[in-house]
């Protein structure tokens, strides 16, 4: 999908195998990636409650979101202070305007077409946490929660290769139109002539996980 459309992607994992949160950041730092892309699948209480929502890089709003960050970021070695302590010195970056507005367009692109199959799936919305990754990766960075494990009918669909695959187009379709963007700093997509790595590249860093525990 977004091969075809001129974009490199790097994947952090193409299996379960185990990639620390660290490892994924510096990863997608070394690729020089243009933007960074957390897949997850969410756990929610009440087990009933479903949805999508997306993350940027920023202060959690409140205890529910500060226990979401604390569980996602458990094996990486910050507290909740420290991560705040970075927050401090990068909360006036320009890359979190950019993190926003491709939350954005994430968001709007998931729910948009996932919504098509699913009229009752909740909009969790665009929200703020101090994600590990999102802390430690160089450049736009968001954290899509794309389903609900914890509920049954998501968990359902979710093993349909269809469903799947409407998922990953939609993410793809949420990043083509936040690069696409006027005012969105991106290089411009390579010709097929062109190397795989030629500095025109538009690069993708994106990983995957199960169950974030939120």
């Amino acid at each position: 999908m977004l091969v075809a459309q001129k974009f490199e992607v790097v994947m952090t994992r193409t299996s379960d195998a185990s990639v620390s949160l660290q490892e994924r950041a510096a990863l997608a730092n070394a690729m020089h990636g243009d933007v960074f892309v957390s897949i997850h699948l969410n756990s929610l209480q009440p087990a009933s409650a479903k949805g999508i929502e997306t993350y940027y890089l920023g202060p959690s709003d409140g205890p529910e979101h500060d226990a979401i960050a604390a569980k996602e970021n458990q094996h990486s070695g910050y507290s909740l202070a420290d991560l705040r302590s970075l927050l401090e010195r990068i909360y006036a970056d320009a890359r979190r305007d950019e993190s926003r507005r491709m939350a954005e367009a994430v968001q709007h692109s998931l729910v948009r077409a996932m919504q098509r199959m699913d009229p009752a799936l909740t909009n969790r919305g665009v929200k703020m946490a101090p994600f590990v990754v999102l802390v430690a990766t160089d450049m736009p960075a968001v954290l899509a929660e794309v389903a609900c494990l914890s509920n049954v009918g998501e968990a359902e669909r979710l093993n349909t290769p269809g469903y799947r695959q409407t998922l990953a187009d939609a993410l793809a379709a949420g990043i083509r139109a936040f690069a696409n963007r006027p005012g969105v700093r991106m290089p411009a997509p390579r010709q097929e002539t062109e190397p795989r790595h030629d500095s025109q590249t538009r690069s993708v860093a994106a990983e995957r996980t199960g169950s974030s525990g939120s």
